[in-house]
């Protein structure tokens, strides 16, 4: 998802937080169940995944479930790993 996404005042996020497996805890999200989550950008310079992670630090997902991959798409690519670019799937 498009880091914008996680911006606090996306009016959507809640929904957003919910689908990798938040629970609304009484107007409070749970993340106990929830997914890991390994956020990636352009490529090493691009900060753009470290703000998503900020964002999501603030909005109450705990650390410990989320990553980065600082190589962002820039070095997975380079290194040859497989990638699917939305339109081209065959």
């Amino acid at each position: 998802m498009p880091f914008a996404t996680l911006e606090p005042d996306n009016p959507d996020l809640r929904d957003l937080l919910l689908a990798p497996g938040a629970t609304d805890g009484g107007g409070r999200l749970d993340f106990s169940s929830a997914m890991d989550l390994v956020l990636f950008c352009g490529g090493p310079w691009d900060e753009q995944s470290s703000r998503a992670i900020r964002n999501l630090l603030a909005a109450g997902d705990p650390a410990e479930k989320l990553s980065r991959y600082r190589g962002g798409m820039q070095d997975w690519l380079i290194l040859g790993l497989t990638a699917i670019v939305p339109g081209e799937a065959g």
